[in-house]
């Protein structure tokens, strides 16, 4: 039996899929690296972004001190976002620690924070505001979107990444790092190429980022292919 039809689309389907995956293949400069505790040596963490190329490092339950002494070593290297959910009282001074990117969970603190920069003259820290999923508001005032949920909220991710023209950062859970670290650590599965399909999943749903703590390792795979 014949499907002509079948055989007159397929290879428009192929050359539509090469274009999927050339437009939303992953690069070493999507990446940002995220730290999980602040214990370790601000040198060697600076120097660990440095030389992977990744976009940036994301710090949370950092110290302003911590986060000036990584961006004095990275320079323009990469940039430097800071959580600041646990340190709220702190904005301003991880502005004056240098940090590029600092987000916020709240709108009228990021709205609010807006305002003070601007009236302070500070317009080169970003302002980046973490996706409510209850509400999915938005504040116009962000620069960024960073959109929680890990790879179990990818369809929330899309949706959210059509409806900004901010970029959007999808954040790798950390339990879907945990669960991907420990099969790998028994032999379950083939580390480096089920991370690099999980965050290439994120890419294809729209995000123009992705925040993981598998970012060094990933460039480094990325580097090697």
């Amino acid at each position: 039996m014949s499907y002509p039809l079948l055989r007159l689309r397929r290879p428009r389907m192929a050359a539509c899929l090469r274009d999927l995956v050339q437009e939303h293949r992953l690069h070493c400069h999507d990446l940002i690296h995220k730290v999980v505790g602040v214990n370790a040596d601000a040198s060697a963490v600076a120097g660990d972004v440095a030389a992977a190329g990744v976009r940036g490092v994301h710090l949370r339950n950092a110290g302003p001190q911590y986060v000036g002494q990584v961006k004095e070593r990275l320079g323009d290297k990469a940039a430097v976002f800071v959580d600041t959910e646990n340190n709220k009282d702190q904005v301003m001074d991880y502005v004056n620690a240098g940090a590029d990117v600092l987000l916020l969970h709240q709108q009228p603190a990021l709205d609010a924070l807006r305002v003070q920069l601007e009236e302070a003259g500070l317009t080169d820290t970003l302002l980046a505001s973490a996706c409510d999923f209850n509400t999915g508001v938005v504040s116009p005032n962000a620069d960024l979107l960073f959109v929680p949920g890990g790879l179990t909220s990818l369809d929330f991710l899309h949706h959210e990444a059509q409806a900004t023209m901010a970029p959007v950062v999808a954040q790798h859970a950390e339990g879907d790092v945990a669960m991907l670290a420990a099969a790998a650590a028994k032999g379950w599965l083939d580390e480096p190429r089920v991370v690099l399909e999980s965050l290439q999943a994120f890419k294809r749903a729209g995000a123009n980022m992705v925040c993981s703590p598998y970012a060094l390792q990933a460039a480094k795979w990325l580097d090697s292919m």
